[in-house]
């Protein structure tokens, strides 16, 4: 379950919320387009998948934690 420890916003955060699921479904994708091997589509639209539903619960708990303070935040990035 995630935790809120902290609101990070500077550097890449300051435009991005969730850089490390944003970037890995990227190089992913990235092998797969290189690759060639289409099949690897099913398993990358289902990690795609999983990771909107943690983005989801961990914007929850920013939420609950940190208020409108998190809600402004969200409102200037990008994704």
């Amino acid at each position: 379950m995630p935790a809120a420890k902290g609101l990070a916003t500077r550097g890449i955060y300051s435009k991005i919320r969730h850089p490390l699921y944003i970037f890995l479904d990227l190089v992913l994708l990235s092998v797969l387009l290189i690759t060639g091997l289409w099949w690897l589509v099913i398993i990358w639209g289902v990690l795609v998948t999983l990771h909107l539903i943690y983005m989801e619960k961990e914007e929850a708990v920013l939420a609950a934690a940190f208020g409108d303070k998190y809600t402004e935040y969200k409102n200037g990035t990008w994704f």
